[in-house]
């Protein structure tokens, strides 16, 4: 399973590159460097003239490959999702009770994949930036430009596999709703991570994953 994970390489929709960055070392240098210039400086502060001189590549270079630093982040927040999705679905094979099923998936959102190990990208350091960035990403007013290009592809398969283990375990009135309940449970687990790490609240870090747990089984217990 582990040496699946290693040399996986996500593929990412076309529309958000100009050229695949795996494809050449210049553009896997890219991404490794933008990943960290990203955790240390914010969306804010990230501009291609910073990565090029970090890269030692002219700018006019990193436009090749990205139209601009917002489908850059994209691009990342993909690969991000699609290795999670991977991830659970091999973690998740042959487990047949749905509560252990939940405490992965929580333990996964919260916690970033358990296979950390990829031949491709640092799965640790692009945790941190999705957790920092990506609910920013949901809201921006070209959110939806960014998703005709496939921007949130993986991100919505995701999705769909929890919704599916939702349903299995919902009751019939509440099928309808196991959608906004896996989006729920994607999104909130990021954005109580992201207030854990940056303000200090009472609850803890650990506290997320028992939260969510007892929020999905309560919801799901309710016939009415």
């Amino acid at each position: 399973m582990q040496h699946i994970l290693k040399q996986l390489r996500l593929e990412v929709p076309e529309q958000l590159y100009g050229k695949d960055p795996m494809s050449s070392g210049l553009g896997r240098t890219l991404v490794k460097e933008g990943i960290e210039l990203l955790n240390a400086h914010g969306l804010e502060q990230f501009t291609f003239k910073k990565l090029a001189a970090r890269c030692q590549c002219t700018e006019a270079a990193v436009y090749r490959y990205f139209e601009n630093k917002f489908y850059f982040l994209h691009y990342l927040h993909s690969w991000y999702w699609g290795f999670q999705e991977h991830c659970l679905v091999l973690h998740l094979t042959n487990v047949d009770d749905f509560a252990q099923k939940i405490e992965l998936i929580i333990a996964h959102l919260a916690e970033g994949p358990h296979f950390t190990d990829n031949d491709f990208v640092d799965i640790c350091a692009l945790h941190t930036l999705v957790h920092q960035e990506f609910m920013r990403s949901l809201l921006l007013q070209q959110a939806g430009e960014y998703a005709q290009r496939g921007a949130f592809d993986a991100y919505f398969r995701l999705v769909q596999r929890i919704q599916l283990i939702l349903e299995a375990q919902s009751p019939p009135v509440f099928k309808l709703h196991t959608q906004r309940l896996a989006i729920t449970l994607v999104d909130g687990v990021l954005l109580q991570a992201n207030l854990n790490a940056k303000f200090p609240l009472e609850a803890q870090a650990s506290d997320i994953k028992e939260y969510f747990k007892a929020l999905i089984f309560t919801t799901l217990s309710h016939e009415n």
